[in-house]
């Protein structure tokens, strides 16, 4: 394996257990496990149609190859005979065969591809599924996992994994069945060959030019794969690389009022220029690696072109053959060695294809990893529902790092339709406790006594990128509110020139000031109307007014709402019942 690969994984830990020394079995068995749901799956009756039509077309193909070989005896002959009535009728059947390949190949490739399209959708559906499910994707990140990038292997990888297995498959398959035929009418071609022995007597060795072929393709293949074989690993380092690139890129853009404001773009020059060299270190060990590659691969594939009449020119100029089955003979050997030379002829391909397999496979487990960690680690963490919504109660919790570290302790409850502020310095750990409350801390011991229904509002704001509508709905997207509500809603919260723009669809995120994005919760919370709520600094970029006028509209619009806040401001004081210092 290159450097440079070496330095992109240096912090890819299970990377040696993931790639290098994963046994045959156990790819076997992870291959198994990825792939045989969808063929099981509601959709297994068109998947298997499907495979068995792509299937038959691909046979088809294989036997108009086997007339074209018997085609090319024919053809040879008759130029040798200078039969020229034959040769022209020939001329026929080729464009006849040719057409044939044509329409199979055509045919094959779209339903080909059709089933791929199919099996990508499922497939990117339960693994969508699985990232979604009960905040993994935010877990993944909490628990510090070794899973970067998520979103490029469920939208890329998943693609490419679905269309190369498909396409590599098929290959395999048909390349095995062509290897089967075309040794069959090599074996049948090619003559006994006599070797002298001592003494005068002779050793007779059956159908040479197959054993001449294996051999070959024996010696070749060994070659490409042990030239080949860091790729896989670089595939998957460069794959890496490339998501770290792109994630950069995507991340200036997100903030590039605050980039611009700080005049950044010198800084993320220099930021952007170390990830383009990880991009060429990498790449450039796969360019090396790759031309020592094709330099054998198109060394052993353009000596096949003289090497089968060479060993068979014997046959020929002995009068044993005619031309035309000396060149029937030369085809039959270049079917075969294409067929038993198909991983070295395509290493790249199947290296790629393994270097995104592996992605896949490592992202699944550590889902997978992440749920069983959950089911048995932090027992001491207690959870109790609240009798009757009655109260929150935070009993001897006490909040570590990751690491052990403990970093805050609490102890206090809300009672029904109480308003109650907690307030202490940054750093003690107010932002932490609303994710444990969440569920998305599990680094804690303690007993949480929770009411059923809460709205937890997080300190950043989160607006999809949607209509306006969308947003103000958001999580419950079906709900039946009428737009007169929402605009009464809206002209509550001081956002009235909002208030004819509920189908416009934006990154509201990036259009709109921290102030309306905070103005906007509030206006999501007055629509949703939940029993109890919980909402980390959510005025902490609004002036006093607008932040009592805001929890004026708020306690208006929900009278009876229990209400915890997360808030440092002093005005904040005068607007619950109760104060919680730490």
């Amino acid at each position: 394996m290159s450097d440079a690969a070496d330095a992109v994984l240096a912090n890819e830990p299970k990377f040696q257990e993931a790639i290098t020394k994963r046994k045959f079995s156990t790819l076997l068995s992870q291959l198994w496990n990825l792939v045989s749901p969808y063929w099981k799956s509601e959709e297994k009756v068109f998947a298997w149609t499907m495979l068995a039509v792509v299937f038959g077309l691909n046979m088809a193909s294989i036997y108009c190859a086997v007339l074209l070989n018997t085609w090319s005896a024919s053809f040879y002959n008759a130029l040798q005979s200078l039969d020229k009535a034959h040769f022209t009728a020939l001329l026929g059947q080729f464009f006849i065969i040719v057409l044939a390949l044509i329409v199979l190949f055509v045919a094959e490739s779209f339903l080909r591809t059709y089933l791929a399209f199919k099996w990508r959708v499922w497939l990117t559906k339960q693994v969508m599924g699985d990232w979604l499910h009960n905040s993994t994707f935010s877990r993944l990140f909490t628990h510090k996992t070794k899973t970067e990038n998520p979103d490029q292997r469920i939208s890329q990888d998943l693609n490419t994994f679905t269309s190369s297995s498909l396409s590599l498959s098929f290959s395999i398959v048909s390349q095995l069945v062509k290897c089967v035929t075309f040794a069959i009418i090599l074996w049948a071609l090619s003559s006994a060959l006599l070797l002298p022995l001592p003494g005068g007597k002779q050793l007779n060795i059956p159908g040479y030019m197959l054993w001449f072929t294996m051999i070959y393709v024996g010696i070749s293949t060994t070659i490409i794969f042990k030239t080949g074989k860091p790729l896989v690993k670089l595939d998957y380092a460069q794959e890496k690389v490339e998501a770290d690139f792109r994630f950069s890129l995507m991340r200036i853009r997100e903030r590039r009022d605050e980039v611009s404001i700080l005049n950044g773009s010198a800084a993320e020059s220099k930021f952007l220029g170390r990830n383009i060299v990880d991009v060429i270190k990498n790449y450039k060990q796969i360019i090396k690696r790759n031309i020592y590659v094709n330099t054998f691969q198109n060394l052993f594939l353009n000596m096949t072109t003289v090497l089968p009449i060479l060993a068979a020119a014997p046959m020929y100029f002995s009068g044993a053959i005619t031309l035309g089955v000396l060149m029937q003979i030369s085809n039959a050997f270049g079917s075969v060695e294409g067929a038993l030379m198909i991983f070295a002829l395509n290493f790249q391909t199947f290296a790629s294809w393994k270097a995104t397999f592996n992605r896949i496979v490592d992202f699944r487990a550590e889902m997978e990893s992440l749920k069983n960690t959950l089911d048995t680690q932090h027992s001491d963490l207690e959870w109790h529902a609240s009798p009757n919504n009655l109260s929150l109660v935070i009993n001897n919790l006490t909040l570590h790092l990751p690491d052990s570290q403990e970093l805050a302790h609490f102890n206090f409850d809300v009672k029904a339709q109480e308003r109650v502020l907690l307030m202490g310095r940054s750093g003690m750990g107010k932002s932490t406790l609303i994710k444990c409350v969440a569920g998305l801390w599990p680094f804690a011991n303690g007993t949480i006594q929770r009411p059923q229904d809460v709205v937890i509002i997080p300190q950043k704001p989160y607006f999809p990128i949607g209509t306006l509508r969308d947003c103000l709905l958001y999580p419950n997207l079906e709900s039946q509110i009428s737009d007169q509500e929402m605009q009464r809603i809206l002209s509550a919260c001081s956002l009235e020139i909002l208030k004819g723009r509920l189908d416009e669809v934006h990154d509201w995120l990036s259009i709109l000031s921290l102030g309306e994005q905070q103005r906007l919760n509030f206006a999501r919370v007055m629509l949703a109307k939940p029993t109890w709520l919980i909402m980390d600094e959510p005025t902490a970029s609004m002036d006093k007014d607008l932040e009592k006028n805001l929890f004026a509209a708020l306690y208006n619009e929900l009278p009876t709402v229990s209400l915890l806040t997360i808030g440092h401001a002093l005005s904040l004081r005068d607007l619950h019942h109760r104060v919680i210092q730490l």
